[in-house]
This record gives structure tokens, sequence and C-alpha cells, in this order.
């Protein structure tokens, strides 16, 4: 099925303001890419027997609960001895802790 319209007249043109505006936002995405990319090279130094609340949440698939769970598995048990232990903090398993392993170190 084809749909005409019924209206010839032309379609209107986009003006200079629309030029400008869609030009500035692929300035803004790439700006966004970048910000991604220096984020992820912060969390490549992040270690999860120092890190605060705040750093462990930059981590992909951690917020707020699980690094709180973190800290607090931290002051009970002392400090991580292998990155699997993290298994032992609830709401973590296997997939997060592999998603996690290039992000985070012990020291």
């Amino acid at each position: 099925m084809r749909w005409h319209r019924r209206n010839k007249s032309p379609l209107p043109q986009p003006t200079r303001e629309a030029v400008v505006f869609r030009d500035h936002a692929d300035d803004i995405l790439s700006n966004e890419m970048s910000v991604k990319t220096e984020t992820a090279l912060e969390w490549e130094s992040v270690s999860i027997n120092q890190a605060s609340c705040e750093m462990l949440e930059r981590l992909p698939g951690v917020g707020p609960v699980i690094a709180q769970r973190i800290i607090l598995y931290r002051k009970q048990y002392g400090p991580f001895r292998s990155i699997e232990d993290l298994l032992n903090v609830k709401g973590i398993g296997n997939k997060t802790v592999e998603r996690l392993k290039p992000f985070i170190q012990l020291e």
C-alpha cells in the first residue's frame, strides 16, 4: 500500500538553526562517548580493597546497594584475597564477577 500526501506542496527545508542544532547534537554525542571512554579508563584502576562507595558505583553493574555491600563485607571480613571472593557478597554472582574482572584489582 502506498501513501500519498494530499497537499503536493514541497516539504519544508531545514532551517539554518536546525542544521546547526543537528551538528551541535553530534558534537555532544561525541563528547559523551569520550567521557564514557575516560570513565572506562578510571575503572581499570579501582581497587576493591580501598575504593570508596562512589568509586565502586562507577563499575559496570555496581549500583549503590552493591557498593555498600562490598564495603560492609570488607569491614566484616577484611580485604578481599581474590576477585572470586566477591561471590561472597550478596547480589554478586558469577556473571558480575566475570564482567568486573577487567576493571578491578586487589591492591
